[in-house]
């Protein structure tokens, strides 16, 4: 075999497309969380990125750099920020129900680094996690690998492209779990197993009637506390593991994110870590599921079925 034949052979190997489920799932639900954001706050959008808001638009202004592209930078007319807000609403939109994801992702991007940029004091950290993802998907296919869209753009390179941008997000999505878990470690009250008591106990996070429970326990307090930073720590070996492990791995991530968005009253910021969780499942992965859930539910189909059918025994015909 010749090296131009090994390297063909590499690129229609490495070519493949992959992790094309999990990117789709992350367009729709980081989508949702971001739309959410910005719909919920509608009424008071003037009030928390408009140029006459909580942050006054030359100070603002004069404090970005050179370099930052910011629509709402642009111009400090309420006629400008009106249009720069409502086109982050209809993009945001179209990108979520996946219209031409390759051409509204970098669009995508633009508004959603806009957005964030004009008042970061109002948003979470989901944000700057999706800020950072969103560069990666712009080299990647958010599709969900779509039949017709291949022959217009679909080629070896672009393959290769598409594998680069889904490693890096599964690679910052890991950085991000681990860089987390090891700063807990340094941290006094996770290092002693009580900084769920004060995080429950905050007033920003206080959910009445469910956090009094949780904090009060100091069983639930010092296990929680613990098991955070070690699972988090853990994460980015246990992805790399066999498929079981894995998505054992992320549906505890995924009761983690959720139980966050209801105890601490955070829905944004744990839906964009779901999102970025469940882009670590590989199509194989998702296919497992899948086949996993048709089986159980068959298997409860046939549980019911006897009993659907038994009913009171009929008069024998004279």
């Amino acid at each position: 075999m010749t090296p131009a034949q090994r390297w063909q052979r590499f690129v229609a190997t490495a070519s493949r497309p992959r992790g094309l489920r999990g990117l789709a799932t992350f367009r729709v639900l980081s989508g949702i969380a971001l739309l959410y954001q910005v719909l919920v706050n509608y009424a008071q959008r003037r009030v928390l990125w408009g140029p006459d808001g909580v942050l006054a638009f030359d100070d603002w202004r004069a404090g970005l750099h050179p370099l930052d592209l910011n629509l709402f930078a642009l111009d400090g007319s309420i006629l400008w920020f009106e249009l720069a807000y409502h086109a982050v609403v209809v993009v945001t939109a179209l990108w979520t129900v996946g219209v031409a994801p390759r051409v509204v992702t970098p669009m995508m991007w633009l508004v959603t680094w806009s957005l964030h940029g004009r008042n970061a004091f109002v948003l979470t950290g989901g944000n700057n996690l999706v800020q950072i993802l969103l560069v990666y998907a712009m080299f990647a296919d958010l599709g969900g690998g779509k039949p017709a869209s291949r022959p217009r753009w679909w080629t070896p390179y672009l393959g290769l492209l598409h594998n680069a941008a889904y490693l890096a997000i599964v690679l910052q999505v890991c950085l991000v779990y681990f860089s987390a878990g090891i700063w807990k470690v340094h941290g006094e009250r996770w290092f002693f197993g009580t900084a769920l008591y004060y995080a429950l106990r905050a007033p920003e996070f206080l959910l009445p009637g469910v956090s009094e429970p949780l904090y009060e326990n100091a069983t639930i307090v010092v296990l929680f506390s613990y098991a955070t930073w070690i699972f988090q720590i853990a994460f980015p070996f246990a992805i790399g593991m066999r498929r079981e492990v894995r998505v054992l791995t992320l549906a505890i991530a995924l009761a983690f994110h959720v139980s966050i968005a209801v105890v601490m009253g955070l829905p944004v910021f744990g839906l964009l870590m779901i999102a970025a969780d469940l882009a670590l499942l590989g199509d194989g992965d998702y296919a497992w599921l899948t086949a996993l859930w048709q089986r159980g539910r068959a298997a409860w189909q046939r549980r019911r079925a006897p009993s659907q059918g038994r009913g009171p025994i009929a008069a024998a015909p004279p």
